[in-house]
């Protein structure tokens, strides 16, 4: 994660969540935060504290960023992030991971989905696509499931990254 970019990112996004005044301009300005979400969730808990120590610093440096919007940033950093251990922020990413995706999920066309898995298995050893293939046909149902930075599709005893 480039924090000095991000940094430059969230600035000026908090500034519009900050002091948008209706709908329209919330909307305009939490467009992209699931951009800007998916590197932090990748990113060690290092980086992470990095940001938002920089960023807090950035918003009390900035006069166009309210007191009570900076001062909220710096006390959950103090009191939250800063205290946080291990097993916590990886609960603190998985959570944020869980919005994103459930959020995109309805937002992806099937297709896409489809066109997504054919060029991930299409570089598979084509036994083992075999094996998948057979065991759809005998009625195992199929199931993705996430480790760390990879997905899997499992039917039956048959498991292939995606």
């Amino acid at each position: 994660m480039d924090v000095e970019q991000m940094v430059k990112n969230w600035l000026p996004l908090i500034r519009q969540l900050a002091t948008a005044h209706d709908i329209d301009a919330r909307d305009a300005a939490s467009s992209q935060l699931d951009e800007y979400l998916t590197p932090i969730i990748a990113a060690p808990v290092a980086q992470i504290r990095e940001f938002y120590r920089e960023l807090v610093k950035r918003m009390k440096a900035d006069t166009s960023v309210p007191w009570a919007v900076w001062k909220l940033f710096e006390f959950w950093g103090t009191n939250v992030l800063d205290k946080i251990e291990k097993e916590e922020v990886i609960g603190l990413k998985t959570e944020i991971a869980k919005r994103i995706a459930e959020n995109s999920f309805a937002q992806i066309p099937r297709e896409d989905w489809i066109a997504s898995m054919v060029g991930a298995l299409q570089w598979r050893n084509p036994e083992r696509l075999e094996q998948i293939e057979g065991a759809l046909k005998s009625g195992h149902k199929p199931r993705v499931r996430g480790k760390e930075s990879c997905l899997f599709m499992q039917v039956g005893e048959h498991e292939v990254m995606l």
